[in-house]
């Protein structure tokens, strides 16, 4: 597993592409390798060092952010915040509520 964070955290800090290719491409590597999505949007807030508190900015509760990130709701304003702070589309990470 530590090996596994490891390549993910040289991916995401490669300085030759900008932080939306480098999570989408670590989105879609990780989906390809099987990774449940609920683990990859947890791995990709891990990797970015993004925090749920720092993203609500009133407009919507912490625990909505955080069940949306788990799966658990569909709240697309939610969903929109988290992907907007990955610089990643709503439907890449919730295919399933397009």
């Amino acid at each position: 597993m530590k090996m596994t964070v490891n390549l993910f955290h040289s991916i995401l800090k490669t300085s030759f592409q900008a932080k939306r290719n480098r999570n989408r491409a670590a989105l879609k590597n990780l989906t390809r390798l099987g990774y449940p999505l609920v683990n990859v949007r947890k791995a990709l807030f891990h990797l970015n060092e993004l925090k749920l508190q720092k993203m609500g900015n009133g407009d919507i509760s912490i625990p909505t952010l955080y069940n949306t990130m788990r799966g658990s709701k569909g709240n697309r304003i939610a969903q929109e915040i988290i992907a907007k702070g990955l610089d990643l589309t709503r439907e890449e990470l919730f295919p399933d509520e397009g």
